[in-house]
């Protein structure tokens, strides 16, 4: 479920009513939202009596006046927290100080603490928020925070037994649209694989970027919130209950559009229908007779598609098609008249075992990884022939991984320019050079010149890394010559390895 996290901060101006207030106005707004959102209230803490320096109390500076002037009570903050639990939303704190960790981790009703982007590389802050043995969930803003500060304070806040989340902020107060960069968000969920929420500054009439944020990934967003009032006027970067209503009707509408994998997979069956109209149907070239394989080349592609015509999304290397009456030149191709027998599953079945045996084999791979597979007689002889590759880099040098099932084998064959090397990870292999067999080592590598003619085959499920001079597609010379006339005997397989 979406989180909305909203952020109170010093708009309470001091005043317990006016902060009751703010708390009712948005209850009332956010209740038409709930079956969908999370909302939560977020309150700033600070010890003043410790986190002013004395000389500093009587100054002008705008940070000391606004906090001494906003000032409430420990007793008055406890009845806002409650107003909130009363009505339902989750409550969370920002501490900017020690005594404030303290007061946060101690007290039950916070179910999360925010770290704010000032405090992110506090590292007295931070060492006092790992040293409390938090219970509760962590939020990070990282707003201002260069990528090498922030890989530090990620990797310091990630040793704390907790649920960690980053949010994406911008410091400037208020930000303007060019300075949004809500892109960073995904920058910030690859480099480091956590949740990326967002966290707002922008002029409270904002409507977008809740919907822009939800569609790049977020989840949790924050946002201030006060209500216009006459002793107590807005700043700039927060948001009216009725500006908040826009922002969310917008997220919700960005979230129907987004959809689910659900949803996305009911549609299939309408709309395949809808695009037949479209498709080309699949028509007899030359005859063919009864018991044929047939050939794609003697099939004509046209249109319109009629109904129980075979498609031409149904021709492929993969598909084996064989007539099973006496078909006529000109004729539309039926699907009664023909046996398919399609070797695509069997290919992506092999892609996946092979991805399957790399990590049994503790080797990391990118995700999505691309599989190359040799089916040297066809991929329904992929139990007996053939080889998954993994290119990890081919410039200069090559790395490859070739994975292997049991009982696999790779047919002879010799290369003209490439040297290799093979180091087995795992498993257990027998290479046969020419002519000659040896049984590869753990760990021990085994070069092969150019000219050297070649075959392996896997005992048990294996793994060999390749090392070699550049890999060219041309260089790959097989003795048997029905592999060198079959132009189908690779495919590319990109599968997940998350």
């Amino acid at each position: 479920m979406l989180k909305v996290i909203l952020e109170l901060a010093n708009n309470h101006c001091g005043s317990i009513q006016h902060g009751h207030e703010i708390i009712e106005k948005f209850d009332s707004v956010t209740r038409q939202f709930r079956g969908n959102i999370c909302f939560g209230f977020k309150f700033q803490f600070r010890n003043l009596d410790s986190f002013i320096h004395p000389q500093h109390l009587n100054s002008d500076h705008p940070g000391v006046t606004r906090f001494i002037e906003t000032k409430i009570s420990l007793e008055e903050f406890d009845l806002l927290i409650n107003d909130c639990l009363q009505r339902n939303f989750i409550v969370g704190a920002t501490p900017f100080d020690e005594d404030s960790v303290s007061r946060i981790s101690e007290d039950a009703r916070f179910s999360f603490l925010k770290i704010a982007s000032c405090s992110i590389t506090d590292w007295p802050l931070l060492e006092k928020i790992k040293a409390v043995a938090l219970q509760k969930s962590i939020i990070a803003s990282t707003g201002g925070c260069h990528i090498s500060e922030l890989d530090r304070a990620v990797s310091f806040l990630r040793k704390i037994p907790t649920s960690l989340e980053l949010m994406h902020c911008v410091a400037i107060y208020p930000s303007a649209r060019p300075q949004f960069n809500l892109a960073w968000i995904d920058t910030l969920k690859k480099r480091y694989r956590l949740p990326v929420g967002l966290s707002t500054h922008e002029d409270g009439a904002e409507d977008l970027t809740g919907a822009i944020a939800l569609a790049i990934g977020a989840k949790t967003f924050e946002k201030h919130v006060s209500i216009p009032d006459v002793k107590y006027p807005m700043n700039r970067y927060s948001s009216s209950p009725e500006e908040l209503e826009i922002w969310l009707e917008r997220m919700l509408e960005a979230k129907e559009m987004i959809g689910n994998r659900a949803d996305r997979e009911e549609l299939f069956l309408e709309e395949s229908s809808q695009l037949d109209r479209f498709r080309r149907g699949v028509f007899v070239g030359e005859k063919i007779c009864l018991g044929s394989k047939i050939d794609p080349s003697n099939l004509k592609f046209q249109y319109p598609l009629t109904e129980g015509q075979v498609t031409a999304s149904e021709i492929s290397k993969f598909s084996e098609i064989v007539a099973l009456e006496e078909l006529e030149s000109g004729t539309p191709l039926l699907q009664s008249q023909v046996k398919r027998n399609d070797f695509r599953a069997i290919v992506e079945d092999f892609a996946i075992d092979y991805v399957g045996i790399i990590k049994a084999a503790h080797i990391n791979l990118t995700n999505p990884v691309e599989v190359e597979i040799s089916h040297h007689y066809g991929p329904d002889k992929l139990n007996q022939y053939g080889i998954g590759m993994i290119t990890v880099v081919n410039d200069d040098y090559c790395k490859k991984f070739l994975v292997m099932r049991a009982q696999q084998s790779h047919p002879a064959q010799f290369h003209r320019k490439k040297t290799e090397t093979f180091i087995l990870l795992s498993g257990n292999v027998v290479v046969d050079l020419d002519g000659e067999k040896q049984t590869l080592n753990l760990g021990e590598p085994l070069t092969i010149k150019p000219e050297v003619v070649h075959s392996f085959r896997a005992e048990t499920d294996s793994v060999i890394e390749e090392l070699s001079t550049t890999h060219m597609s041309d260089d790959s010379f097989y003795l048997d010559e029905h592999i060198l006339s079959n132009k189908k005997r690779k495919s590319f397989v990109t599968i997940s390895t998350a």
